[in-house]
């Protein structure tokens, strides 16, 4: 706050969009005249993530310093929504990536009970009993979705189909995926879809989607979003971030096969594998409560930490604001150190050759060093590019890069890191 009311002082202020942006001084510490023979940038930092809407950081000091409640917590995060009470709905998540979740020895199940298939495309389904066996996977090959069970120790070929095929848990049996995860999901079904080429031809991998009730999900998701050890109130904040999320995505997925996937780039979800009693108890005790603004579910966004400042979301309930909370326990999330090669920033900008200089040229306006890196001027040898705070910290981003960054709040130091800092 110190450089904006300098910046201000100096007229140097200009405001964009009804964000406060600060010129950087060209005597800033962060601005890097001189590579240093390390060839290795010092970073300070705060926040872990995005920043915009719910702090996870800020939710448990809010809940442990604080005594708020999650109602409160929810109040202060999602300004103007209201809370609306829900029936369960079924959510389809993708598992794992297209990439990860792809590959010629398909997808192998397991079932106590029994499992009904579906095949989407002659709308034919049939029971496969245990007694025959436990086991089946379903393979993508170039004349379709091959069904096989196993048999003693051998695969064997039952049938193909044209697919998509759904294999849908019965009995309330779980059913556990154990190729190329393996997870267990209860009372849910499991949808392999075969990607095709271009040109239209079948390819050897395949989209897998798991169909589960929106509760059920949600104890799927909690455990792994915020620690179990946090209190109640924060894990119960969590739970109506995490179905306001989720039933956004549900209300905007349009045609795709899939509302959600199951990693950091929608809601980090484990299946059956990691439901918990006191994250079971903070979903069970909001069930069905999402936050909703003008009658809608909002885009109830979250991030590890904002570092004292949420940012924007483009809409009224994700406002940028202080945030007290965030940093009320103190956390290498909330404020962190970190080692940046200037390989990392001439692998992405190729066109500048070897790295000679770093100049922040403007911020945010909010915060430590007049607050997150908006624009930065990289030079070196060969040429300059202007490019975002964000990219640099995505050319180095932890925890991808051991020593890396988390947030585009950031700003060079002079003095290099003792230890590369970890997530607290």
């Amino acid at each position: 706050m110190r450089s904006r009311t300098l910046a201000a002082a100096a007229g140097l202020i200009s405001v964009v969009a009804g964000t406060v942006v600060i010129p950087a001084s060209p005597a800033a510490a962060d601005t890097v005249r001189a590579v240093p023979g390390s060839r290795v940038l010092s970073v300070q930092g705060h926040g872990w993530g995005h920043g915009r809407g719910m702090s996870q950081n800020g939710a448990y000091g809010a809940a442990l310093k604080h005594g708020l409640s999650s109602t409160q917590i929810l109040d202060f995060y999602y300004p103007g929504t209201r809370a609306t009470t829900v029936p369960n709905r079924t959510v389809r998540v993708q598992l794992r990536t297209q990439e990860t979740a792809g590959g010629g020895a398909g997808v192998e199940v397991e079932n106590p009970g029994e499992l009904a298939l579906r095949d989407d495309a002659s709308q034919t389904s049939y029971l496969l009993a245990s007694t025959t066996s436990p086991r089946w996977r379903v393979q993508p090959t170039a004349a379709g979705l091959r069904v096989q069970y196993l048999n003693a120790s051998q695969w064997t070929t039952w049938r193909t189909f044209a697919g998509p095929v759904r294999l849908d848990a019965k009995r309330s049996a779980s059913t556990r995926v154990l190729a190329p995860l393996d997870r267990r999901y209860t009372s849910s079904s499991i949808q392999v879809l075969q990607q095709r080429s271009p040109s239209g031809a079948r390819l050897p991998r395949q989209t897998l989607v798991a169909r589960v009730p929106l509760e059920s999900y949600l104890r799927g998701v909690v455990p792994l979003e915020s620690p179990t050890s946090w209190p109640l109130a924060a894990l119960q904040a969590q739970s109506v971030a995490a179905r306001s999320y989720t039933l956004y995505k549900l209300d905007h997925a349009g045609a795709t096969a899939y509302d959600i996937c199951d990693t950091t780039a929608c809601q980090v979800y484990g299946g059956d594998n990691v439901f918990n009693p006191k994250s079971d108890r903070a979903v069970a005790t909001t069930a069905g409560v999402v936050r909703t603004y003008a009658g809608k579910a909002i885009l109830a966004e979250f991030s590890a930490s904002n570092g004292g400042w949420t940012t924007s979301g483009g809409v009224p309930y994700l406002p940028a604001k202080a945030d007290p909370y965030d940093g009320a326990v103190p956390s290498a999330s909330h404020a962190w150190t970190a080692s940046l090669p200037t390989s990392a920033l001439e692998k992405a900008y190729p066109t500048i050759g070897r790295l000679t200089s770093v100049q922040v040229l403007t911020r945010d306006g909010r915060g430590d060093w007049g607050g997150r890196v908006q624009t930065v001027r990289l030079s070196g040898e060969r040429g300059s590019v202007v490019t975002s705070g964000q990219a640099v910290y995505r050319a180095a981003a932890w925890p991808a890069s051991r020593t890396g960054l988390r947030s585009p709040w950031w700003t060079i130091t002079s003095t290099p890191p003792a230890t590369a800092s970890r997530q607290g």
